[in-house]
């Protein structure tokens, strides 16, 4: 299929003077979490040496947008799912085609940075493209969903024992632990030490524990299960550090991170979870098993390694 492509895309180029580098996209308008493919072309001379430098990771981009307090600021949400690349030889014709698939996970008007090659001895850049990145489009008579949403009232079918069982985990222990200390030190004379309250990182494990035995994936409910694997999530991240994250996208959600000066590798990790919810949420993503059982791993890692050292009492 790939040589299929590149055989029609070099064809179509033979027109081209010689040694001029060309950019294409397969489509400027693009829906938040759906993929385009940019593709980049150049001629080349028998002898050429050419160079091309691969990229992964997020393209380079700049966001465009008049309405947006970033005008201008990198635009650090378009992701390189793959790339590939080929030079076609048809006669005495030579032609170098890269492919990039790339995926927008924020919405705006970017422009896509034309990466730099070498051709023999000098330096050179492809041309820029635009972009535009658009949220769902909004139908009459039906409710917008963002990842601004509350996720209380989003009007999925709710498990009300299952929300039920969370909430007292969530909320209730505690309490219940109390009242039980306070009982057995009113019925023996000699005090004991003070329960301490159930830790943040306990109460979250607890969450994200009753979260897999509900296997809510295995009953047609894999959208609310990754609603409620993100609210988990950002609620814990907004009460860690003291920054409100329940109303963020995951492009803020980022910022505010870095702002705290969390480590690099750990912002990449709860990015990772979140998109795999954005992806089920907005571009009717299946993630089979292995995905879920690998968000419940990396969401439990996290809880770990932002929580600070518990201490048991010495007896």
């Amino acid at each position: 299929m790939r040589n299929w492509i590149f055989s029609l895309l070099f064809l179509n180029s033979l027109s081209l003077v010689a040694q001029q580098p060309e950019a294409r996209i397969t489509k400027n308008k693009v829906i938040v979490g759906n993929r385009v493919e940019l593709i980049y072309s150049i001629k080349l001379e028998k002898n050429d040496d050419f160079k091309f430098r691969k990229l992964s990771g997020n393209f380079p981009a700049k966001i465009t947008n008049e309405n947006s307090s970033l005008k201008g600021g990198d635009f650090n949400e378009i992701e390189i799912v793959s790339f590939y690349d080929s030079i076609i030889v048809k006669g005495k014709d030579r032609m170098w085609m890269g492919v990039f698939e790339l995926c927008a996970w924020d919405s705006g008007l970017v422009v896509l940075q034309g990466p730099r090659f070498i051709l023999n001895d000098s330096t050179g850049s492809f041309p820029s493209t635009y972009l535009q990145c658009d949220l769902i489009p909004h139908k009459k008579g039906r409710d917008i969903y963002d990842i601004k949403e509350s996720f209380i009232k989003a009007p999925v079918e709710k498990d009300w024992l299952y929300y039920g069982t969370l909430y007292v985990f969530w909320w209730l222990i505690p309490l219940i632990v109390y009242l039980i200390y306070r009982w057995r030190t009113r019925s023996k004379e000699k005090p004991k030490p003070q329960i301490r309250e159930i830790s943040l990182k306990k109460k979250t494990l607890l969450a994200v524990d009753a979260l897999e035995k509900a296997e809510l994936w295995k009953r047609d409910k894999l959208k609310e299960h990754f609603v409620e694997l993100s609210y988990i999530l950002r609620s814990y991240l907004t009460s860690r550090y003291d920054i409100h994250l329940l109303d963020k996208t995951t492009y803020e959600t980022k910022l505010l991170l870095t702002a705290k000066n969390i480590d690099k590798e750990v912002i990449e990790s709860i990015l990772k979870v979140l998109n795999h919810s954005d992806m089920v949420k907005f571009a009717a993503s299946q993630p089979g098993e292995e995905i879920i059982e690998k968000s419940f791993f990396m969401i439990r890692q996290l809880i770990v390694e932002t929580s600070p050292i518990e201490y048991e009492h010495a007896e």
